[in-house]
């Protein structure tokens, strides 16, 4: 089994590959490859031709005895945290770069999200058929573009962890056209062409001696050519000189000289050459033989991200079990997105991964929400695995497997046992900025139109619904314009027919924080019998990446916790007796001395999480 979710600038060709991979799988046919898209489900991605929402289907492939559970993930900015969502519960990541463009904004930003996880990826070089018609290219001018664009991804790698470096040579790094169904590896080019040499051979300072038939490190001529331009792109190179010429004939005795069969006859030559490649070189084939070689499996995974996802609880038992990936240990699922409403149903789809033990229909779980750390009990109804727009019902979800979970209705850690900590949160790479007011046309409607807001907002982590007490309106606060308009079309899905909404004009949010220390502020009790006094202090650097990395979060245990801020220079009885709530990036820490603050402590942490939610301080 691999978990794999494919990742990429906006327009890099990512769902388009998604669709070759359901063609390999028997859920496709060739012919709507490219033209269906067929894991954009939703009537909004269909219209604009964008991916909208992280989608995934489990994909069976019987030659290699290989599932592959498939995330198509957003290219689009704005959609980023269906990305963070979708990282957390898969172990590798199918990179696309189009090779034209080059490493864009967002490719680096969706490649550093997959690191932050501990998520291995493998890169597909994509377009290539661009390089050749389109910018018309030479070979050598075509090979110093892929040199550049795979450093530049190995540079962002090597920040992280230079293990992770993708190298043609080991066989990680994928070149072809999705488009045309046909991609290719330094080793399975020269296994299609009977090469008889190694990967290490084709690539880079390496040419061939006619003289004496032997690979050599320096060009024994100036007309030499490098052996991956010789005997990678030549023939590629040759086939689309053919197909511009639609000359027929050209392509018979190429598919004699190579051992190929010829395709059918197709009214253009060019549809007869492209035949040719995608079954010479199949695209969907390349793919899975390169997860299956260098992508971890789930138990290997675990056991090497275990202190990502565990951040913060290192020797509990929830951590013993995510290492562990024990499908007979303690249950424990990270849920990351609930699935939205229907218009018949009130019951989302929790949608997540196993990371211990087995998930079964009928148990009786525990649920600590990812946002607010709340404990709720649920009852497991339903299992299932989510198949693109439909589910099948599933007996029970081993440890490693995506599931669908029907009758848990929060995002978080579900857990076998309540005494056991919650796995760390989700870090967002982006954050919501952009505020819509939202409002019933008839007043009688508000109770039905916060009800759907509440249940959208579970089901995008980006999404925050606010109340704005000067105008009495709610606000839907998003990344961006794009996300507000998604927000918007899924909210009249969720809304009961006749129910219809005004909405304002979209606004912009600021946040503040502060850079130095603050003037002691005074606040009294109704009664003026009690003060309480507060000051702003700006946290470290070294605290902040804590914050910020999800290594400490308000569900981090108490002697964990002090360790964590001892280590960053805070002192050791303070970091464990007085810090009352960590919202964010921010600390509520109690300075007095001798006074029963927990009295009031509840309505102090309240009003610390108002003020980091909807004031001045960014959480």
């Amino acid at each position: 089994m691999r978990n794999l979710a494919i990742i990429a600038h906006v327009d890099h060709g990512k769902t388009t590959i998604a669709d070759r991979l359901l063609a390999k799988a028997s859920m496709l046919r060739d012919q709507q490859v490219a033209k269906s898209c067929k894991m954009d489900v939703g009537a909004l991605e269909i219209e604009r031709g964008i991916t909208i929402k992280a989608t995934s289907t489990g994909l069976w492939y019987p030659k290699e005895q290989l599932l592959i559970n498939l995330v198509d993930c957003p290219g689009h900015v704005d959609f980023n945290g269906e990305v963070s969502a979708a990282l957390r519960i898969t172990d590798g990541a199918l990179l696309v770069v189009d090779c034209i463009e080059g490493v864009c904004v967002q490719t680096e930003m969706v490649l550093r999200q997959a690191l932050d996880e501990g998520v291995v990826p493998i890169l597909f070089l994509n377009k290539l058929d661009r390089a050749i018609t389109e910018l018309q290219l030479t070979p050598e001018d075509a090979y110093q573009k892929l040199v550049g664009t795979i450093e530049a991804v190995n540079t962002i790698i090597r920040e992280y962890d230079e293990a992770l470096q993708v190298c043609p040579v080991r066989g990680d790094v994928i070149f072809g056209s999705g488009l045309f169904g046909w991609g290719f590896t330094l080793a399975s080019m020269a296994a299609a062409r009977n090469l008889g040499c190694s990967s290490k051979q084709l690539w880079g300072e390496r040419y061939k001696d006619e003289s004496t038939n032997k690979i050599v490190k320096s060009p024994p001529s100036a007309e030499a050519k490098r052996t991956f331009i010789d005997c990678i792109l030549q023939p590629i190179y040759r086939l689309h000189t053919i197909a511009d010429k639609g000359d027929v004939s050209q392509l018979s005795t190429f598919a004699v000289r190579h051992g190929l069969e010829m395709p059918a006859a197709e009214p253009r030559c060019k549809d007869m050459v492209r035949a040719l490649l995608r079954s010479w070189l199949p695209c969907g084939d390349v793919i899975v033989a390169t997860a299956g070689t260098h992508l971890p499996s789930p138990a290997n995974a675990q056991q090497a991200r275990a202190h990502r996802l565990g951040a913060g609880i290192e020797g509990t038992a929830t951590f013993d079990a995510i290492q562990a990936c024990d499908r007979d240990g303690a249950l424990v699922v990270y849920i990351t997105k609930l699935a939205p409403l229907s218009k018949e149903s009130k019951k989302p789809i929790a949608l997540g991964r196993v990371f211990s033990g087995t998930a079964r229909a009928g148990d009786r779980v525990v649920v600590i929400d990812a946002a607010h750390g709340q404990v709720h009990t649920a009852k497991i109804e339903r299992v299932k695995m989510m198949m693109v727009d439909k589910t099948i019902d599933l007996d029970s979800a081993p440890a490693g497997s995506l599931v669908g979970l029907l009758g848990v209705q929060h995002v978080g850690t579900v857990l076998s046992d309540v005494s056991m900590p919650p796995m760390a949160g989700l870090t967002l790479a982006v954050s919501p900025v952009g505020s819509v007011a939202v409002r019933p046309k008839r007043q009688a409607d508000t109770n039905k139109l916060v009800e759907r807001l509440r249940a959208l907002v579970q089901t995008d982590r980006t999404l925050i619904l606010d109340f704005d007490n000067e105008t009495g309106e709610h606000c839907l606060i998003g990344t961006g314009e794009l996300h507000m308009q998604s927000a918007l079309h899924d909210l009249g899905e969720l809304l009961p027919a006749g129910v219809e909404v005004c909405t304002g004009e979209p606004s912009v949010r600021c946040r503040e924080t502060i850079k130095a220390i603050g003037p002691i502020c005074l606040a009294k009790s109704s009664n003026k019998h009690n003060r309480v006094f507060a000051r702003a202090v700006p946290l470290s650097a070294e605290t902040e990446e804590l914050l910020e990395s999800g290594a400490l979060t308000d569900q981090t245990e108490e002697l964990r916790r002090a360790d964590l801020l001892e280590g960053v220079g805070w002192c050791r009885s303070e970091a464990r007796r007085k810090v009352l709530k960590i919202c964010g990036s921010n600390v509520l820490v109690d300075c007095t001395e001798g006074l029963a603050i927990h009295e009031v402590a509840d309505h102090l942490v309240s009003a610390f999480e108002a003020v980091t939610h909807g004031g001045v301080l960014t959480s």
